[in-house]
Protein backbone atom coordinates (compact mmCIF):
# COMPACT_ATOMS: atom_id res chain seq x y z
CA UNK A 1 0.00 0.00 0.00
CA UNK A 2 1.17 3.17 -0.73
CA UNK A 3 2.41 5.58 2.23
CA UNK A 4 1.57 8.51 0.89
CA UNK A 5 -2.48 8.23 0.60
CA UNK A 6 -4.05 9.77 3.21
CA UNK A 7 -7.29 9.04 5.03
CA UNK A 8 -8.97 11.90 3.64
CA UNK A 9 -7.92 11.37 -0.10
CA UNK A 10 -8.72 7.94 0.23
CA UNK A 11 -11.89 8.31 1.44
CA UNK A 12 -12.77 10.67 -1.47
CA UNK A 13 -11.29 8.29 -3.99
CA UNK A 14 -13.75 5.66 -2.29
CA UNK A 15 -16.83 8.25 -2.46
CA UNK A 16 -15.51 8.75 -6.10
CA UNK A 17 -15.63 4.73 -7.44
CA UNK A 18 -18.81 4.65 -5.38
CA UNK A 19 -20.58 7.44 -7.83
CA UNK A 20 -19.15 5.83 -10.67
CA UNK A 21 -20.36 3.08 -9.67
CA UNK A 22 -24.22 4.15 -9.31
CA UNK A 23 -23.60 5.63 -12.82
CA UNK A 24 -22.39 1.84 -14.26
CA UNK A 25 -25.18 0.19 -11.94
CA UNK A 26 -28.10 2.74 -14.31
CA UNK A 27 -26.37 1.77 -17.59
CA UNK A 28 -26.38 -2.08 -17.09
CA UNK A 29 -30.40 -1.59 -15.57
CA UNK A 30 -31.23 0.65 -18.21
CA UNK A 31 -30.07 -1.88 -20.74
CA UNK A 32 -31.59 -5.54 -19.41
CA UNK A 33 -34.05 -6.49 -21.17
CA UNK A 34 -37.82 -6.07 -19.21
CA UNK A 35 -40.56 -8.72 -19.04
CA UNK A 36 -43.11 -7.93 -21.53
CA UNK A 37 -45.63 -8.00 -19.22
CA UNK A 38 -43.52 -4.52 -17.36
CA UNK A 39 -43.07 -3.05 -21.01
CA UNK A 40 -46.52 -3.54 -22.04
CA UNK A 41 -48.73 -1.40 -19.60
CA UNK A 42 -51.49 0.06 -21.76
CA UNK A 43 -52.53 0.08 -25.65
CA UNK A 44 -50.30 2.51 -26.45
CA UNK A 45 -46.88 0.14 -25.42
CA UNK A 46 -48.46 -2.46 -27.30
CA UNK A 47 -48.72 -0.09 -30.73
CA UNK A 48 -45.08 0.59 -29.87
CA UNK A 49 -43.96 -2.45 -30.02
CA UNK A 50 -45.83 -3.46 -32.48
CA UNK A 51 -44.96 -0.75 -34.83
CA UNK A 52 -41.44 -1.84 -34.01
CA UNK A 53 -41.63 -5.19 -35.09
CA UNK A 54 -44.51 -4.95 -37.80
CA UNK A 55 -43.72 -1.56 -39.52
CA UNK A 56 -46.25 1.50 -40.08
CA UNK A 57 -50.35 0.75 -39.52
CA UNK A 58 -52.04 -0.17 -42.10
CA UNK A 59 -54.93 2.25 -43.33
CA UNK A 60 -57.52 -0.20 -42.48
CA UNK A 61 -55.83 -0.65 -38.82
CA UNK A 62 -55.83 3.47 -38.88
CA UNK A 63 -59.66 3.70 -39.26
CA UNK A 64 -60.87 1.36 -36.89
CA UNK A 65 -58.65 2.64 -34.04
CA UNK A 66 -59.52 6.38 -34.90
CA UNK A 67 -62.97 5.61 -34.97
CA UNK A 68 -65.05 6.82 -32.07
CA UNK A 69 -68.66 6.30 -32.63
CA UNK A 70 -71.36 4.17 -30.91
CA UNK A 71 -72.17 1.30 -33.63
CA UNK A 72 -71.40 -1.74 -31.37
CA UNK A 73 -70.35 -3.62 -34.25
CA UNK A 74 -67.55 -1.26 -34.86
CA UNK A 75 -66.76 -1.05 -31.64
CA UNK A 76 -66.11 -4.44 -31.14
CA UNK A 77 -64.25 -4.51 -34.26
CA UNK A 78 -62.03 -1.83 -32.98
CA UNK A 79 -61.50 -3.72 -30.22
CA UNK A 80 -60.57 -7.01 -32.42
CA UNK A 81 -58.51 -4.91 -33.70
CA UNK A 82 -56.36 -3.41 -30.42
CA UNK A 83 -56.26 -7.11 -29.05
CA UNK A 84 -54.78 -8.22 -32.01
CA UNK A 85 -52.32 -5.74 -31.61
CA UNK A 86 -52.03 -6.41 -28.33
CA UNK A 87 -51.50 -10.07 -28.48
CA UNK A 88 -48.40 -9.68 -31.20
CA UNK A 89 -46.86 -7.22 -28.73
CA UNK A 90 -46.98 -10.03 -25.84
CA UNK A 91 -46.18 -12.62 -27.74
CA UNK A 92 -42.75 -11.07 -28.95
CA UNK A 93 -41.71 -13.38 -30.98
CA UNK A 94 -43.72 -16.33 -30.66
CA UNK A 95 -46.83 -17.04 -33.61
CA UNK A 96 -48.82 -19.91 -33.35
CA UNK A 97 -48.47 -22.42 -35.96
CA UNK A 98 -51.88 -23.69 -36.55
CA UNK A 99 -50.22 -26.81 -38.61
CA UNK A 100 -48.04 -28.16 -35.49
CA UNK A 101 -50.36 -29.95 -33.16
CA UNK A 102 -48.33 -30.26 -30.85
CA UNK A 103 -48.01 -26.57 -29.86
CA UNK A 104 -49.91 -25.97 -27.18
CA UNK A 105 -51.77 -22.58 -27.12
CA UNK A 106 -53.39 -20.53 -24.69
CA UNK A 107 -56.42 -17.91 -24.45
CA UNK A 108 -58.17 -16.24 -21.53
CA UNK A 109 -61.39 -17.44 -20.77
CA UNK A 110 -64.62 -14.92 -19.33
CA UNK A 111 -67.52 -15.30 -17.65
CA UNK A 112 -70.31 -13.27 -19.09
CA UNK A 113 -72.92 -12.08 -16.46
CA UNK A 114 -75.56 -9.60 -15.73
CA UNK A 115 -72.79 -7.49 -14.21
CA UNK A 116 -70.59 -7.83 -17.07
CA UNK A 117 -67.51 -9.52 -18.41
CA UNK A 118 -65.15 -10.99 -15.60
CA UNK A 119 -61.75 -12.87 -15.86
CA UNK A 120 -62.33 -16.64 -15.07
CA UNK A 121 -58.99 -18.75 -16.16
CA UNK A 122 -57.21 -19.40 -19.35
CA UNK A 123 -57.40 -22.81 -21.29
CA UNK A 124 -55.21 -24.10 -23.58
CA UNK A 125 -55.87 -26.57 -27.19
CA UNK A 126 -53.79 -28.09 -29.88
CA UNK A 127 -55.11 -28.13 -33.34
CA UNK A 128 -58.74 -27.35 -32.57
CA UNK A 129 -60.27 -24.32 -30.73
CA UNK A 130 -63.31 -22.96 -29.06
CA UNK A 131 -62.52 -19.27 -29.15
CA UNK A 132 -61.32 -17.04 -31.90
CA UNK A 133 -57.44 -18.55 -32.49
CA UNK A 134 -56.09 -14.98 -33.47
CA UNK A 135 -56.19 -14.08 -29.81
CA UNK A 136 -54.06 -16.95 -28.33
CA UNK A 137 -50.84 -15.97 -26.33
CA UNK A 138 -47.64 -18.73 -26.21
CA UNK A 139 -47.99 -19.26 -22.12
CA UNK A 140 -50.56 -19.17 -19.72
CA UNK A 141 -49.35 -16.23 -17.80
CA UNK A 142 -49.41 -14.19 -20.93
CA UNK A 143 -52.95 -14.98 -21.59
CA UNK A 144 -53.91 -14.49 -17.68
CA UNK A 145 -52.12 -10.89 -18.00
CA UNK A 146 -53.89 -9.94 -21.33
CA UNK A 147 -57.34 -11.07 -19.81
CA UNK A 148 -56.65 -9.15 -16.64
CA UNK A 149 -54.75 -6.17 -18.15
CA UNK A 150 -56.64 -5.28 -20.88
CA UNK A 151 -60.38 -6.66 -19.19
CA UNK A 152 -62.17 -2.79 -20.56
CA UNK A 153 -61.49 -4.12 -24.51
CA UNK A 154 -62.28 -7.54 -23.98
CA UNK A 155 -65.46 -6.43 -22.90
CA UNK A 156 -65.80 -4.42 -25.51
CA UNK A 157 -64.87 -7.12 -27.87
CA UNK A 158 -67.66 -9.87 -26.41
CA UNK A 159 -70.20 -7.12 -24.66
Amino acid sequence: MNDNITKASALKRISSMEEELKGLRKIVESTEPQKITDRVKTFPDALKIYINKVGPLSSHHKSLLEYSGSDKEMLAAQALCQLSIIRTALNEDWTADWNNGSQVKYWPWFNISGSGLTYDFYDYDYSISSVGSRLCYATRELAKYAATQFLDIYSKLFL
